[in-house]
């Protein structure tokens, strides 16, 4: 078979493949292709698609979060090549970032927004790399180390590389099931994962075959060893990135990206966007930098805290340039605040020793001997290093490289993803500095939250963080995200300018407190938490203590008035009946009598008590300044001692401390917010469903009884409220027809 000639592969899923691909296919190594659906935000694709497999929609945009920029036209002579003086972003990691991004970057006349200040190509001219068109077989210029020299290994080196974009296709489905499996396995790092990463490294060092790469399993039999495939999603993993594709022209033009983004053939080569099966012909793999420069700054090494502090410290002296910052750019730059779309922000470039000086170049590379087809690295240098070290290679952040075969006709189109990091880069980017050396060794680092001053969300954050999820270019990193943020994309009550997220939506007194807080409380009293003891405490109360309790609380139905609750029923025998209502009732006027001298240390019934007087507090018509500042201060209180008295500070215990815990801390911000408990708790609700249920009639259709329950009453409270029936067709005793 002449070499890269594809065949109908023989496992059955129908698609052309190489040789290699399709003995693979056939005993089992690869996983065969599926149809997959894809969904769109708004008649657009929120984001690349690279988990695509079998006949992929067509993608009529790839853009992040925000709305999509404008690029101008590059001003390039005929046969230049690009390259770029060091342009300075800002990443803005002394403080948190702002809390939206702005969503109005495109301008109308179709520049890029805040140019002027943030992203400013300097193009020069230089010697041409591009020679004849003429299609030729290209020479390699270096072989392969430790490849095979055999017809085989060649055919499968260099179909594998042509297949290096339905590689996502075919692999994405098992790799998004190792990655959901790897992401629940602890942060340390165990000997074994430390054996497959050095697999890695040496098949990245020394351009390893994926054919030798296999073999090493047999050569060292006493090594630890995985798939290469398995070794390379573990090492995106760790990494916390992958390289996200976007469509381009087969001839290297343009990539398809706003404002082509929509079309279906190039507009300089006319050449087709997708194949006869709906395949992008090619694609331009974007490998994005923000992950890699904030690992600059999250690193614990002492020694990269260092080198990155050099532009921070750096001090100029006068008469002498020494490096870019004795440069008038950067001067300037100093003293000018960073400003995207017309829009002035609060700080300055790099008014903060930690924010990062970037440069950004690009140049053509020929990869064969012929020097036929060129292709363009982008590279992105780090100017916080010291310049002994700001070059090495393994500081350079490369961000892609645009294919050949061609030189591209529009450059900006292939900058649009690094133009979207850029500005994001200028507005600033959040970043965990836990680990780093300053922050670990600092005496006034918070350690953990205080209770009493929450980092609460704000409907901005909220907003931003709900598109990331919404916008995320994969299901793994949407799903990573939702879990990071407790957010599971952009809510459709966001269309509504009259509510705030999430102060809009506090939490249900009823169920936080009187269905959750106080279940909790006697699971851990009559020692309910399965795996649980009491640990250095003494919480729990003898078995036949609580079953007299149960009995006193049912006892004393006869003589509660049904207006003040429901009658109580037996506590410890009949835990499914008690309603909150109930709860209600026993926590503010039963326990505080039946439990007390019930627990062999008064420190555990005290803080009961605590609980019930903040309740009271909670439960009042009205609530003056001075009652909010109580429960202000009483709540972050009570959980501490929650935390003291039962979780007692053991890793092994967390279970004791749910959410609904935690969340009573913003109670008070919440009746600040919404008002009192009682204008938004659940009681309504329920006794709006305890209406529903009678109204079921028939096994077979008790949905069709709702609805018909559900229109027939709202018709007839319309006639009521319409006509002022409310009397006349009142069916309560009391009111008499003449009234």
């Amino acid at each position: 078979m002449p070499l890269g000639e594809r065949i109908i592969c023989g496992c059955g899923c129908g698609k052309k493949v190489s040789r290699s691909t399709d003995r693979r296919h056939r005993t089992g190594q690869a996983p065969r292709t599926i149809l997959a659906s894809q969904v769109l935000d708004g008649g657009r694709l929120a984001g690349p698609d690279i988990h695509r497999t079998g006949r992929p929609r067509k993608i009529p945009r790839v853009d992040s979060a925000e709305a999509p920029l404008s690029l101008p036209q590059p001003l390039l002579h005929e046969n230049a090549s690009t390259s770029k003086e060091p342009t300075f972003m800002q990443a803005d990691f002394a403080q948190s970032p702002p809390s939206q991004l702005f969503d109005d970057y495109s301008s109308p006349d179709g520049t890029i927004p805040g140019s002027d200040d943030c992203v400013q190509p300097t193009l020069h001219s230089q010697r041409d790399l591009v020679e004849s068109d003429d299609e030729e077989e290209p020479v390699l210029l270096a072989a392969v180390v430790g490849g095979d020299s055999d017809v085989d290994g060649e055919d499968e080196e260099i179909a594998d590389a042509e297949e290096q974009y339905q590689y996502y296709a075919e692999s994405d489905e098992m790799l998004e099931e190792f990655e959901r499996e790897m992401a629940e396995i602890a942060e340390e790092i165990t000997d074994e994962e430390i054996a497959y990463l050095r697999h890695f490294a040496l098949k990245i060092d020394t351009h390893m075959s994926d054919e030798t790469f296999e073999k090493l399993e047999f050569a060292f039999p006493e090594s630890p060893f995985q798939s290469y495939k398995l070794t390379r999603s573990r090492a995106e993993f760790l990494a916390q990135f992958k390289p996200v594709p976007y469509d381009c022209c087969i001839a290297s033009c343009c990539c398809f990206v706003s404002p082509h983004a929509e079309l279906d053939a190039c507009p300089y080569c006319q050449e087709p966007r997708f194949d006869s099966q709906g395949c992008p012909c090619k694609r331009f793999t974007y490998v994005p930098m923000i992950p890699r420069l904030k690992a600059f700054y999250e690193s614990p090494s002492a020694e990269i805290s260092k080198n990155m502090r050099y532009r921070g410290e750096f001090k100029s002296e006068d008469g002498i340039i020494q490096d870019f910052m004795d440069g008038s750019n950067y001067k300037q730059l100093r003293e000018q605040h960073v400003t995207i779309n017309d829009q002035r922000l609060p700080h300055k470039f790099f008014d903060d020793p930690r924010d990062i000086a970037l440069g950004f170049s690009t140049d053509g590379f020929c990869p064969f001997k012929r020097r036929k087809k060129t292709c363009w690295p982008l590279l992105v240098y780090n100017y916080n290093l010291p310049p002994e070290i700001r070059f090495w290679v393994q500081h350079i952040v490369c961000i892609g490289v645009i294919p050949g075969p061609k030189k591209p006709k529009d450059f900006n189109s292939f900058f649009w993803p690094a133009i979207e990091e850029f500005l994001k880069l200028a507005q600033g980017v959040p970043l965990d500095r836990s680990k780093h050396p300053l922050v670990r060794t600092s005496t006034s680092t918070i350690k953990v939250y205080t209770p009493g001053s929450l980092p609460r969300r704000t409907h901005q954050r909220f907003m931003a963080q709900a598109r990331e999820v919404q916008f995320a270019h994969t299901n793994v990193e949407s799903e990573k995200l939702a879990k990071q943020y407790g957010i599971k994309g952009i809510p459709i009550l966001s269309t509504l300018s009259s509510l705030f997220f999430p102060s809009s939506f506090p939490y249900d007194f009823m169920h936080l407190i009187f269905e959750n807080v106080m279940k909790n409380l006697i699971l851990l009293w009559t020692g309910g938490y399965k795996g649980i003891d009491e640990g250095a405490g003494s919480y729990e109360i003898a078995p036949h203590v609580w079953e007299a309790i149960g009995a006193a609380t049912a006892a004393s139905a006869r003589t509660i008035p049904s207006a003040f609750a429901a009658s109580p029923a037996n506590i410890a025998d009949e835990k499914a009946s008690s309603t909150a209502d109930m709860w209600s009732f026993w926590l503010q006027y039963l326990g505080p009598i039946l439990l007390s001298r019930k627990f062999r240390r008064p420190i555990y019934f005290q803080h009961f008590i605590e609980l019930v007087k903040l309740v009271r507090i909670c439960l009042q018509f009205e609530l003056t300044a001075e009652d909010v500042q109580t429960l202000r201060d009483g709540f972050p209180n009570w959980v501490l001692q929650y935390e003291k008295l039962y979780y007692q500070f053991k890793p092994e215990r967390l279970p004791i401390c749910p959410l609904t815990i935690h969340a009573v801390l913003h109670i008070p911000d919440n009746i600040v917010e919404t008002g009192p408990v009682w204008t938004s708790w659940a009681f309504p609700t329920e006794r709006f469903c305890g209406r529903l249920l009678p109204a079921i009639r028939s096994r077979r259709h008790p949905f069709a009884n709702l609805d018909n329950f559900v229109v027939a009453s709202s018709q007839l409270n319309q006639i009521k409220t319409q006509l002022v029936f409310f009397f006349i067709l009142s069916t309560v005793l009391n009111y008499s027809f003449k009234s």
